[in-house]
């Protein structure tokens, strides 16, 4: 474990005596200094470190050098540049907030020497090994509503400040040491805020005296139906599966992939017992048990073990915390009582969360990834500007892009449909192909793109319907 070397504290030696006073020292520091390295020297042959022994030696060399001035801030950190980048870098520093349990902003600026030195210290932790020493699954209680759902995960405010801290250490280590191809120094207040403040990860709550995380809430924020872990072993997990792309919508889209290979809808409700018989946890689904899958008989008898996501709320949540921890912030945008994963830097945003795991999204060949993918400025175009829990007419379009990527790509599934269609005499008003859009699409509105007469085309390119491939 990392731990953190401060400065000695010392006075200054100044005038012609201290001059002569720092000469003397100095020459006994340098002995010493000389003595320490040969005994370095020695442990690094023997293949062991030891940090008492290295912060020793740049204690030393502080002190010399800084002997004439000397020093009354024993909370200057030696073995870390950490605070200097941040110092060279103020957007980011000042994107760095804590909510205190008195909802009040607590920012960087204005943390004490402790606090700085345990966001250094997970700093230099993951930094070295890949690792910020937390659990996968946070030690949490679970509010609930009057009707027995799940309302929050609940994390004390001790625990809250642990993985608040690691999650911005997390976000610095992958900026600052490059494990990414992108960079957080260009981006605007809004996306800094999604990585590097608390509420973006959990809400104070008055009341409990604890964080909440939210699935969501009329609140600041709403964060989804997920638990976050460990954030250099999630980044582990990107890095392991090969998600990290050349870019941050190549990864996007490596990741959305993931999901839509893996991952299965879950059963029920969001009741404590429930979301036991998922992921054996009553809060909000880990991230971790969603990466590694879990068994629950009740809800795939046939296949129990499975990646459960709790919906469209579990995915954002899983989006959001996931692709955080590789510098990539996402908004949960509520339409009409569903959640969709809004990618602020890259201006995109799905549909619906559930999206990748559409069964029309698996239809072969397989939709590209990218297509699932829409142009922010569709949100406001079909959705209008108010989030509404439920009904109005844009909720017609949840899960829209699912369909335009159907009816632009073609898949073999459809194909055969309309194959069917035609056997059986059915009119388009009638057909089986329009009942792929029908709620979202108008008979008129699919005849006016031309879709039957493209579906002719491949049909015939193909060389008719029995030779449409399987899939």
């Amino acid at each position: 474990m990392w731990k953190v070397c401060y400065a000695p504290a010392f006075g200054s030696g100044r005038g012609i005596s201290g001059s002569i006073l720092c000469l003397v020292k100095n020459i006994v520091l340098a002995l010493v200094l000389a003595l320490l390295l040969v005994s370095r020297v020695i442990l690094l042959i023997l293949g062991k470190k030891s940090q008492e022994l290295d912060c020793r030696i740049r204690q030393i060399n502080f002190e010399m050098k800084h002997c004439m001035e000397g020093n009354d801030d024993p909370y200057i950190i030696l073995n870390s540049t950490l605070e200097t980048w941040l110092a060279s870098h103020p957007a980011v520093a000042a994107a760095i907030v804590w909510q205190t349990d008195t909802r009040q902003a607590h920012p960087y600026s204005q943390w004490n020497p402790l606090e700085r030195a345990a966001l250094v210290t997970s700093y230099e932790n993951i930094r070295e090994t890949g690792d910020a020493g937390l659990p996968d699954i946070p030690p949490v209680t679970v509010a609930l509503t009057g009707n027995g759902k799940v309302f929050a995960t609940d994390l004390t405010p001790g625990d809250a400040w642990k993985y608040f801290v690691a999650y911005v250490a997390q976000s610095l280590a992958v900026e600052i040491n490059r494990a990414v191809p992108w960079s957080v120094r260009s981006f605007e207040p809004e996306k800094l805020f999604l990585l590097f403040n608390s509420i973006s990860l959990f809400e104070y709550l008055t009341g409990l005296q604890k964080y909440g995380i939210m699935r969501d809430h009329n609140i600041l924020f709403r964060h989804g139906s997920a638990t976050p872990g460990d954030p250099a072993r999630t980044f582990g997990f990107l890095k392991g599966a090969g998600l990290i792309g050349a870019d941050a919508r190549a990864t996007i889209e490596n990741v959305v992939q993931w999901c839509r290979q893996n991952m299965y809808h879950y059963c029920g409700s969001d009741t404590p017992q429930n979301f036991n018989e998922h992921w054996q946890f009553e809060g909000y689904p880990p991230i971790k048990r969603v990466i590694d899958g879990t068994n629950n008989p009740a809800c795939d008898p046939v296949i129990p073990f499975q990646h459960y996501t709790a919906g469209c709320w579990g995915t954002t949540g899983f989006l959001r915390t996931v692709l955080h921890t590789a510098n990539i912030p996402v908004r949960l945008e509520r339409r009409c009582d569903h959640a969709l994963p809004h990618f602020v830097a890259e201006g995109l945003f799905m549909s619906h969360a559930d999206d990748p795991y559409n069964a029309r999204a698996k239809w072969q060949p397989p939709i590209p990834v990218g297509d699932l993918l829409l142009p922010i400025q569709l949100l406001g175009n079909w959705f209008g500007p108010d989030p509404s829990l439920s009904g109005g007419p844009g909720c017609t379009n949840i899960g829209r892009g699912v369909l335009d990527a159907v009816k632009a790509n073609l898949p073999y599934h459809l194909l055969r449909l309309h194959c069917l269609d035609i056997a059986a005499g059915k009119s388009h008003a009638q057909s089986d192909v329009f009942q792929v859009f029908s709620g979202t699409y108008t008979v008129a509105e699919l005849e006016a793109e031309n879709l039957w007469g493209r579906i002719d085309a491949k049909i015939a390119q193909l060389g008719g319907c029995a030779n449409i491939p399987a899939g």
